[in-house]
């Protein structure tokens, strides 16, 4: 799962790691069962809610969220005042001193002005912000954090990801680091994110759909001798997704051939070491904006994305690319968020890759209906996504998109 550009290494063999597998053309081919495929998910669909209460991340966005809510603008207040803006001891009807930010962080900081207007601290007039009446939260960003972590154990990893990225603000603001070497530069912080990216709610119940879905599939294809069900991961990241998968698949018994690919050299050969213990597995670097290499266009059954594509500028050109992997019987299996979560704006805003986009949207996540548009306009055929009627159910979404029509 790609948060942000972190490097800009193009497409070859990650240094460290096995190049692809590449066919021959004489090798038998497995042939995607289109009808399996399509009620295989169809299964998962109907049962979402039911794998998001299990997961237990139901009562999320009306408990949770509306409590990182609360510790996030505590902890932009104390940003705010070590840049010399004291917005508690600014009285009503004054204005705000003006923070200056690095250019590449100017859209979160926004989003950190928003948060207090939303709040009720503040009100905008022209582009000046004025002090309300609205009296300052009570208690600290440090105790209302440790209230969390003791309401909500399970969110730990994330909780202590926005104090982390809080407690950099300041500095990021002046440029004196940037969100990259903040959060993927401290140990810490790249344990927090690694563990939201995969085994951490809200990622959870999510790769728990995912889980389900390919469980479902892998047990009703029967992949003859010699072939093999060939899998592609585009922004894979720190391995947040392949941990899920890389075990379903091993137990599975399905022959497979797995190719973990990032934009990042140093993602893929963590990973080439990280997953060493399977070894259907290769690694390479891709560039989710750019096509394939030519000997991978047309060679993937099943090609997973995971919150990678809104990180680009344009989601139908990476839809696009995503497509050219695929064989005609193949398809695509792309989760993404779906809502505007108060912690992602803060954390994942400080990542220039956050707020990339230029293709009409108005923000990095859009609705199931824009994604739809979009992977019909890159070209796919048949599009599905999760449901459920709960809201937490709708917080990220997993899309199947077929390379056809039909095969």
């Amino acid at each position: 799962m790609s948060a942000t550009k972190v490097s800009t290494t193009l497409s070859t063999p990650a240094t460290g790691a096995s190049e692809s597998k590449l066919t021959t053309g004489d090798e038998p081919q497995f042939v995607v069962p289109y009808a399996t495929a399509l009620s295989s998910f169809q299964e998962t669909k109907s049962n979402t809610d039911n794998i998001v209460t299990e997961a237990g991340f139901a009562g999320y966005y009306e408990n949770v969220h509306e409590r990182q809510k609360k510790l996030i603008v505590l902890l932009i207040i104390k940003a705010f005042q070590k840049l010399r803006c004291d917005v508690a001891r600014t009285k009503p009807g004054q204005k705000l001193r003006p923070i200056k930010s690095v250019v590449n962080v100017q859209k979160q900081l926004e989003f950190c002005y928003e948060s207090l207007i939303d709040a009720g601290l503040i009100r905008k007039e022209g582009d000046q912000y004025i002090r309300t009446d609205t009296p300052i939260p009570p208690g600290n960003e440090k105790e209302a954090l440790q209230a969390i972590l003791n309401d909500y154990p399970t969110y730990t990893s994330l909780n202590k990801l926005v104090a982390h990225a809080g407690n950099s603000l300041a500095e990021i603001y002046a440029g004196r680091t940037d969100g990259v070497r903040s959060i993927f530069g401290s140990p810490e912080g790249r344990e927090y994110l690694e563990d939201i990216y995969g085994a951490a709610h809200p990622s959870k119940a999510f790769h728990k759909l995912m889980e389900d879905f390919m469980a479902r599939f892998t047990k009703n294809i029967d992949v003859q001798s010699g072939a093999q069900l060939k899998i592609l991961e585009l922004g894979a990241g720190t391995g947040g997704t392949t941990k899920w998968l890389a075990p379903l698949l091993a137990k599975s018994g399905v022959p497979v051939e797995y190719t973990f690919t990032d934009l990042a050299g140093g993602f893929t050969a963590q990973a080439a070491r990280k997953f060493q213990e399977y070894p259907f597995m290769t690694f390479r670097t891709q560039d989710i904006e750019k096509p394939p290499p030519a000997e991978l266009i047309g060679t993937q059954h099943i090609v997973i994305a995971v919150n990678a594509v809104h990180a680009t500028p344009d989601m139908v050109k990476s839809l696009r690319n995503t497509r050219q992997f695929l064989r005609p019987d193949g398809f695509a299996v792309v989760m993404e968020v779906q809502e505007r979560l108060c912690w992602a704006d803060f954390v994942f805003g400080l990542f220039e890759g956050w707020w990339l986009f230029k293709d009409g949207r108005t923000h990095a996540t859009a609705d199931e209906m824009v994604w739809k548009d979009s992977f019909k306009a890159a070209g796919f055929g048949h599009v599905d996504w999760t449901g459920g009627n709960l809201r937490d159910s709708g917080l990220q979404r997993v899309f199947l998109a077929t390379a056809s029509d039909s095969p």
